[in-house]
């Protein structure tokens, strides 16, 4: 089960939405979204500069996020829509799925281990 922790953080910025985080757990970036579907929700996705802020300021370390750029084509969330306006910092062509770390965006192996963010929209 995925604890809920940053909802209290969250309300009112991020239009009801229940952001939920898995701090003990730690999956590769496919484990990782599976587990935000069992759940109903879906790795986090940040859609707007108020979000982006919001999450950039928190400064989690090192936790999946719904940001991918598996056909080389650039950064892409899950709900489909692009990246815009924010960096990935990335060292290796090899890196294709997104992390939260320290109030950035990084690039990681999609088969790290990690703790992961999922979101689940308001019905």
């Amino acid at each position: 089960m995925i604890a809920p922790v940053l909802d209290a953080l969250t309300s009112g910025l991020v239009t009801g939405a229940a952001v939920t985080t898995s701090p003990r757990w730690k999956k590769d970036w496919n484990s990782s979204q599976a587990s935000c579907s069992a759940e109903g929700s879906h790795l986090l996705v940040i859609s707007d500069a108020k979000k982006m802020d919001l999450f950039l300021r928190m400064h989690i370390n090192y936790h999946w996020i719904g940001l991918r750029n598996s056909t080389g084509s650039g950064w892409t969330w899950e709900d489909g829509s692009k990246l815009n306006n924010t960096k990935v910092i990335s060292n290796s062509p090899v890196q294709h799925c997104g992390v939260l770390v320290s109030g950035a965006l990084q690039a990681s192996s999609c088969a790290a281990y990690l703790p992961w963010i999922c979101e689940k929209s308001p019905k």
